[in-house]
């Protein structure tokens, strides 16, 4: 069950993930060929307003959509780790409660003579 949900949030953030690239490429397609790398810079940073104002009015439903597919993808890794972490935490672990360790009780420490030359 837990591993079916962690898969149903893997697509949803490659879905997500793909939607805000779409986007961005949607909003370099609407910028002449020199302002292309621009947009990718300013996409990065989140400056929306530089953005709109390089590509037009044209380019705010891909912009409103980037914001969308890029706090989707973030949304659902967030949740996916928050449910594995959940999971460990209330599901003990058969060493553990065997009353077994995973770390050795003693270390073993060499042999003084044979670390002299």
């Amino acid at each position: 069950m837990l591993g079916m949900l962690i898969l149903m949030l893997a697509v949803v953030a490659i879905a997500a993930w793909l939607v805000a690239v779409y986007s961005a490429v949607r909003i370099a397609g609407l910028v002449t060929a020199g302002q292309r790398l621009n947009i990718w810079f300013r996409l990065g940073l989140w400056r929306f307003d530089k953005v709109r104002t390089l590509a037009g009015d044209a380019s705010i439903p891909h912009i409103k959509r980037y914001i969308q597919g890029f706090l989707a993808f973030f949304a659902a890794i967030i949740a996916a780790m928050v449910i594995t972490a959940s999971a460990a935490i209330t599901t003990p672990d058969a060493a553990a409660t065997a009353g077994q360790s995973h770390l050795p009780m003693s270390f073993e420490i060499p042999n003084s003579s044979s670390l002299e030359s």
